[in-house]
């Protein structure tokens, strides 16, 4: 079944309707309250966490490898 009739028929195509954009409320900024102090703001760039991925990830690598030359060793 195809959906591409006219608006007043019984199977209207979609239709969107493009606006222009709002002008932006210019003192939403300036009234933000400001964030307490030591108060994580959400705006970091998460190296922390990606350091700690890396640190986790090289670890898994060199148990892995001994492992498996343990168990080449071994047999």
């Amino acid at each position: 079944m195809r959906w591409i009739g006219a608006p007043d028929s019984d199977r209207p195509a979609p239709q969107v309707t493009v606006l222009a954009a709002a002008e932006a409320d210019q003192g939403a900024t300036a009234t933000a309250a400001p964030a307490a102090a030591g108060e994580d703001d959400g705006g970091g760039n998460g190296n922390g966490l990606a350091i700690a991925a890396l640190i986790v990830g090289a670890l898994g690598l060199l148990a892995g490898g001994a492992a498996l030359v343990r168990g080449t060793a071994a047999g």
